[in-house]
């Protein structure tokens, strides 16, 4: 007669990379003596405690397993059938090679390792991470910038009005469009305000007359507070804009 008298598992050590399998300790009494030699144990995975209950995944047989003075130590892997939900493991057990088996009762609960407890935690954050929630040093590297407006391509003379809304923090803002200078001047260009504030400026150098597009030049803000917020585009006093000018603005908002 065989009993399992104590069993518990133990998940892979490796911090990263786990994969499914995990170690699985016990200790198999035979007689009512600790058993000593090879045996073959077969492992299910079921929902509950209740005959027949859900099966969840196996059976998975391993064989030639030794056990000495009743403990033994194997590995199992049933994939990745875990989802946070209470789980028992169904144990039988046979002399190596006899195929012989008997199922040892009660199921027994798989109770979570350290690292299980860890990925329960982390599998209950949904949603947006506040700053609060995160400790130590991230580098920028791990964020990219996220574009919060896209400005449709407009035509016509300046000024040009929009408006966005901003989480808080830095903005990249790239304005673009084209336009002329007045007779003899030697640049056009326009200026593009924040919230009724000059925050720089796109210009073209030209040697000559014609339309010409504005170099774009990407303009970082900082410390921009919560909230909507406003752009204009007005032409600098030596540049004329008509209907043939097109204007665009993107603002992107920077996580560092």
């Amino acid at each position: 007669m065989f009993l399992i008298v104590a069993v518990f598992s133990i998940a892979q050590s490796q911090a990263v990379a786990q994969g499914t399998a995990f170690t699985y300790q016990g200790r198999l009494n035979q007689d009512g003596a600790p058993a000593n030699g090879l045996f073959d144990f077969r492992f299910a995975l079921y929902d509950s405690t209740n005959l027949p209950g859900a099966l969840l995944a196996g059976p998975v047989t391993n064989a030639a397993v030794t056990v000495s003075n009743g403990l033994f130590t194997t590995s199992l892997n049933f994939g990745n059938v875990f989802t946070g939900a209470s789980n028992w493991l169904e144990i039988a057990v046979s002399a190596s090679g006899s195929n012989s088996f008997s199922t040892l009762s009660p199921r027994q609960p798989l109770t979570p390792s350290p690292y299980a407890i860890f990925a329960g935690a982390a599998a209950a954050v949904t949603g947006p991470v506040s700053a609060s929630q995160l400790s130590g040093t991230l580098s920028p590297t791990n964020f990219s910038a996220m574009t919060i407006t896209n400005f449709p391509e407009v035509s016509g003379a300046l000024p040009k009005t929009n408006s966005f809304v901003s989480h808080g923090g830095r903005l990249l803002i790239t304005a673009t469009g084209n336009g002329y200078p007045i007779a003899a001047a030697p640049t056009a260009g326009m200026i593009v305000q924040l919230d009724g504030v000059a925050i720089g400026t796109n210009k073209v150098f030209l040697n000559g007359g014609g339309n010409a597009a504005f170099v774009a030049k990407p303009i970082v803000c900082n410390s921009i507070a919560a909230g909507a917020h406003s752009i204009v585009l007005s032409a600098l006093p030596n540049t004329i804009t008509d209907a043939n000018s097109y204007f665009t603005v993107t603002v992107e908002e920077l996580p560092y």
